[in-house]
């Protein structure tokens, strides 16, 4: 039976031995690019490197190319995605005509693997590989291109799923024994690393359809804030929230092929090489999100995580786990207004981004090892995205991501365990890069 799993925001607070590669990490973890000082995280592909301004994706805003068009004009470099690219992972997936790995797990049912949906119709598969990269698997022996997506032959050597592979007898740890709520004598299989994302695999395709996914533009909200990029003065960036902010579960912040940064490590280098900073001025990104945490935490720690810090930009991403909490969306904007009033008493010309939760595994409760066991979803959760819009409202330079109802679309159109990374807790690289590309497009006015 075909799974009924939307993922969650994993709760470090419950399953500390289970995230305790998402536990905390020390005040002024530095993400960014003044002075070349990542300190984690890959640059990023061939294609990569200091760009100057105006270094836009070259698809035409003004139409759609044929495929041949696209076949004929543009080198096979940027037809493959064979490694990790900076460029190519966070061109928006609404601008760009080439979808560079998009991630699709299989699943056999009744002895039949089922054909899988991608994002877009595909005009045409340029190549498709295991999640790290380093496997390219052959069209018309591993697989075949369908109306909506891609099947599977019948000796395929693409890996496969089942309701076994998802579903347990007995957790794989007692103290993240999540029970299915569909299936009560089931457990919900999870793991952080790569037991589910060695299952899945990366398409990059040509797509000649229209996006008609929910809008991603620009906000004047923040002219301030991007003057201050095309002047390349200094700035500091804050990124605050849960696990999925932390990191989680980015490839290379697990330390898996292919290595893709976590997304404020993403947002950070392109902005540097897009606005041309030069080595005497930075962008100095810090990210001090802790796993687990709800925002009635990320208010409580503040000024331990967060005090020394004189904030540009803060990019704020709770709400997951306060839904879990089934918190009132009056407490959660309460504890957001609350954080950034502290942002703007460092600085007041503090822009802020605040991006609405993904929802939580709709099958499955919080550990049957907790003194208290809850849904991982409740209502509360769909009402945060509303609620954080009209948050920004009140002030002139705060702006929202509307993530929930963009991951909802999504999952119109794809399956979670296609998406996923630890089956009850993070997404994975293909959908991280969601979360880079709508900042960006934030923050760079032609980006969308």
């Amino acid at each position: 039976m075909k799974k009924l799993l939307t993922f969650l925001l994993a709760l470090t607070l419950t399953v500390p031995c289970m995230f305790s590669a998402c536990g905390d990490n020390d005040n002024g973890n530095i993400d960014g690019n003044g002075g070349n000082t990542e300190n984690s995280g890959n640059t990023g592909g061939e294609d990569d490197g200091a760009q100057t301004p105006g270094d836009l994706p070259e698809w035409d805003a003004n139409r759609l190319l044929t495929v041949d068009e696209i076949l004929q004009t543009y080198p096979k470099s940027k037809l493959k995605c064979d490694e990790y690219s900076l460029n190519k992972y966070v061109t928006p997936y609404w601008t760009s005509q080439v979808i560079y790995n998009e991630t699709v797990c299989f699943y056999e049912e009744d002895g039949v693997v089922q054909a899988e949906n991608l994002m877009y119709k595909p005009a045409k598969i340029l190549e498709v590989r295991n999640y790290g990269l380093d496997k390219l698997y052959v069209e018309g022996e591993d697989y075949v291109m369908t109306e909506n997506g891609i099947a599977l032959t019948e000796n395929s050597t693409i890996p496969t799923t089942n309701f076994d592979f998802f579903y347990l007898d007995e957790p794989f740890d007692p103290n993240a024994a999540f029970k299915s709520i569909q299936y009560p004598d089931k457990y919900v299989a999870y793991n952080e690393f790569q037991y589910f994302t060695n299952k899945q695999i990366c398409v990059t395709y040509i797509r000649t359809e229209e996006w008609s996914g929910p809008k991603q533009e620009y906000s004047s909200k923040l002219d301030n804030f991007v003057s201050k990029l095309e002047n390349k003065e200094d700035v500091t960036l804050l990124f605050y929230g849960d696990s999925i902010m932390e990191g989680c579960n980015a490839s290379d912040f697990r330390d898996n092929e292919p290595y893709m940064p976590r997304f404020s490590q993403l947002v950070s280098k392109k902005l540097s090489f897009y606005y041309g900073y030069a080595d005497d001025t930075k962008i100095t990104a810090y990210n001090t999100a802790v796993g687990g945490w709800l925002s009635s935490t990320g208010l409580q720690n503040w000024n331990s995580k967060n005090g020394q810090i004189v904030p540009d930009l803060l990019v704020l991403n709770f709400g997951c786990n306060d839904g879990t909490h089934s918190a009132p969306a009056s407490d959660v904007v309460a504890n957001m207004r609350a954080m950034i009033n502290k942002a703007k008493a460092a600085n007041p010309d503090c822009a802020v981004i605040l991006i609405s939760p993904i929802t939580p595994n709709k099958d499955a409760t919080t550990s049957v090892s907790e003194a208290t066991v809850r849904n991982f979803y409740n209502e509360e959760h769909e009402t945060y995205e509303a609620a954080y819009n009209e948050l920004a409202e009140e002030y002139e330079d705060v702006v929202c991501i509307n993530m929930t109802t963009l991951y909802n679309w999504v999952l119109e159109r794809k399956g979670f365990e296609d998406i996923m990374a630890s089956n009850i807790s993070h997404p994975n690289d293909f959908f991280v890069r969601f979360y880079a590309q709508t900042i960006l497009t934030k923050l760079i006015k032609d980006y969308q």
